[in-house]
């Protein structure tokens, strides 16, 4: 009778250990099969660092402000039209816009400047407007994308001058 028990109890413990190993061996990964191309897998979907985005992180979050726009603006001191070019900063989070406010300096050249993108949100931080030579010219703004087209506010200092500016069909 001993015996029986001893087999018994032996027979018991090795198919709870065979169970136990049994579950454990059929827990899914869930990021087995996901490939997240700038990215790391958590949970089976993918999770973007800054400057990413798509369900592989596979797109640069800037991409979609990349282009050559023709703009109109409706500025305290007048109405204007210009083209202004956004392009590729070395920052992932950044672009670089060419002919903000349709600026050019005493020699004439193109002015520029960074803007920081997040998501579908693009904003101008206060800087030094590059370019400007004989004067000193801040500008900052903030803005979104929808659609393609671009509405942004922004700002342009000149020395004592203000000028409040509103950028509503970045086409």
């Amino acid at each position: 009778m001993k015996r029986m028990k001893t087999v018994a109890f032996t027979l018991l413990l090795a198919l709870g250990a065979f169970s136990a190993i049994t579950y454990s061996s059929c827990t899914k990964d869930e990021c087995k099969d996901v490939t997240c191309v700038n990215g790391t897998c958590i949970g089976g979907s993918c999770s973007c660092p800054t400057g990413y985005e798509g369900t592989q992180c596979q797109t640069e979050s800037r991409a979609k402000f990349l282009h050559q726009y023709t703009v109109t603006a409706s500025c305290q001191t007048s109405t204007y039209v210009a083209n202004i070019t956004a392009s590729n900063s070395s920052d992932i989070t950044q672009v670089v816009i060419s002919n903000l406010a349709n600026m050019n300096n005493a020699a004439g050249n193109t002015t520029t400047v960074t803007a920081t993108i997040n998501g579908n949100q693009i904003t101008i931080p206060t800087q030094t407007v590059v370019g400007f030579t004989t004067a000193t010219i801040t500008a900052s703004g903030s803005g979104t994308i929808s659609n393609g087209v671009i509405t942004m506010d922004y700002t342009i200092v000149s020395g004592s001058t203000t000028n409040n500016c509103t950028n509503t069909n970045w086409q």
